[in-house]
């Protein structure tokens, strides 16, 4: 017992017995109108003072119970705590051994010990989810993720659960939802453009696409991230075109072209985007600029198409649009020998015969073309001899050419015969 509660418990005590041996008096204490008590004076101040120290003893007791009780309760959690602590531990190292099923046990037993267990909740999803029982895996991934709603690993998790048991709708919505913050989380984003990349929905993908561009990774995720939204823009575009919206496709379509102006596609689809509008000046720059900048093969074929025609004029078109391409890139020998070839069949030999040389001189001096293509152009040079009419000459170039040609495709080399520019003597007779 310690003094003060020593001093609580005997001091009033003391203090009403010296007022008593001075004070013998009484006193009428009026309870009703009718009743009246009389009471020593010193008996009333002692048992006030006794009422007062109960009071006292009283609170102190309750105030000792409750801090007791407190102090039991924190040591009793302190204690589950560490039992799930271990329960926790042991059941990661039985997953790791492979022992699923075990894990899966002492993960909910972890739980049991410590309701809000996040990491143990987690595991306990993770372990029903690689076990096949993705409707447990649903009850522990919602519970773990109730406690962090902003996490978007949990929302990765619950989304995986959700589509494993078809319920692909809930998990956009449970994705779009960990999204709503001015952080969101890379994995989550990446979940939810793959949802509506594997649903074909590409406009609905291109949103979260978009939000990853700017944020960090590895390396190898940027580049994958950087592919994905090229992809996901010209598929949007492709369904923007489908619902006659080729505005808004033409737009998708010149950010692709600025993101990555090596690719080819954007600047095909743009053309014919503008094509499809009616605007063709717009649809040939942009196949001219292509092809001007990258040299790609499908480019030349949409000018062709463009110029396309059944008379004698189509030909002469098409064939001065292939000279222009060849003047802008006057390295590759493509569009020079297809120059020649619609010339030729326009009947204007003089300028199939200047062509044919300056592709045949393209060809020479670029060894990273297609073998094809030198080919063709002697090809080409046959036949020009041909309706020259002087068959034997024709008869052989033909026969040199189909000799090199097999022996090309047979990987044969040194071939006996070189290929070399066309020369500029070889005139066609009168």
């Amino acid at each position: 017992m310690t003094l003060r509660l020593i001093a609580a418990l005997f001091g009033p005590i003391l203090a009403a017995l010296y007022f008593l041996h001075y004070n013998r008096s009484n006193i009428s204490v009026r309870l009703s109108a009718g009743w009246t008590v009389d009471i020593p004076l010193a008996a009333l101040v002692l048992g006030a003072a006794l009422l007062g120290v109960l009071t006292a003893s009283l609170v102190s007791l309750t105030r000792s119970s409750v801090e007791g009780l407190r102090g039991w309760r924190e040591r009793r959690r302190t204690w589950r705590r560490e039992r799930a602590r271990q329960r926790f531990s042991l059941a990661l190292r039985l997953r790791g051994e492979g022992n699923l099923r075990r894990a899966r046990r002492h993960a909910r037993k972890a739980i049991r010990k410590d309701p809000h267990h996040a990491g143990a909740m987690t595991l306990a999803g993770d372990l029903a989810a690689e076990l096949g029982d993705f409707r447990d895996a649903l009850k522990w991934h919602g519970r773990a993720q109730a406690l962090d709603p902003e996490s978007g690993d949990l929302a990765v998790r619950l989304s995986a659960d959700l589509e494993a048991s078809g319920r692909v709708d809930d998990a956009e919505k449970v994705l779009a939802r960990s999204l709503g913050g001015s952080h969101p989380h890379p994995a989550a984003l990446r979940r939810l453009r793959d949802l509506f990349q594997g649903a074909g929905k590409w406009t609905e993908a291109l949103a979260p696409a978009e939000r990853l561009a700017p944020l960090g990774g590895t390396a190898a995720e940027k580049e994958n991230d950087r592919r994905a939204l090229q992809m996901i823009r010209l598929a949007a575009a492709e369904e923007l075109i489908s619902r006659a919206r080729g505005g808004q496709a033409a737009a998708l379509l010149e950010e692709a072209v600025r993101a990555h102006p090596g690719d080819s596609a954007p600047r095909l689809r743009l053309g014919d985007v503008s094509l499809a509008d009616g605007r063709e000046r717009k649809a040939l720059r942009a196949w001219e600029a292509g092809y001007k900048e990258l040299g790609t093969p499908g480019f030349l074929h949409r000018i062709l198409s463009l110029h396309r025609g059944a008379d004698g004029d189509g030909l002469k078109r098409q064939a001065a649009a292939m000279s222009a391409a060849s003047r802008s890139r006057p390295q590759d020998p493509l569009p020079a020998a297809m120059a020649a070839a619609l010339y030729m069949e326009a009947g204007n030999w003089e300028e199939a015969q200047q062509w044919l040389k300056a592709g045949a001189e393209a060809a020479h001096a670029s060894r990273e073309e297609p073998i094809w293509v030198e080919l063709v152009l002697h090809l080409l040079e046959a036949r020009r001899t041909l309706e020259a009419g002087d068959r034997l000459a024709a008869e052989n170039a033909f026969r040199r050419v189909a000799e090199e040609a097999g022996r090309r495709i047979l990987d044969r080399s040194p071939a006996v015969v070189e290929l070399g520019p066309v020369e500029a003597e070889a005139q066609i007779d009168a």
